[in-house]
């Protein structure tokens, strides 16, 4: 527990002495100091989620650099007709379109 948890419950249980004189002043205290930790740690929170989305841009921009390097043949470096196959079955067995056409 904390230092202002203790507080709260000397409050809630005075005990047989009753509660001290400055227990007002210690908890005003006391929360003013955990207050100023929240707002201090609150700040590093921020500043991480910041660094964290510039990280995420930077990525996303490097992912997407990246994939218009791809060759769309497949990685033989070319992009021409004429290197392609003939046959139906080949762009039946490769792209994207073969991932949504139904198997017979």
């Amino acid at each position: 527990m904390g230092k202002l948890d203790d507080l709260i419950a000397q409050l809630r249980n005075p005990g047989e002495n009753g509660l001290p004189e400055t227990i007002y002043d210690d908890i005003t205290q006391t929360y003013s100091d955990e207050s100023e930790g929240w707002t201090a740690k609150s700040g590093e929170y921020e500043e991480a989620a910041k660094a964290n989305a510039s990280e995420i841009s930077r990525l996303k921009s490097l992912l997407f650099d990246k994939s218009m390097e791809t060759p769309v043949d497949g990685g033989n470096g070319s992009n021409s007709d004429e290197d392609e196959p003939d046959t139906d079955d080949a762009d039946d067995k490769f792209g994207i379109d073969a991932l949504f056409k139904p198997k017979d």
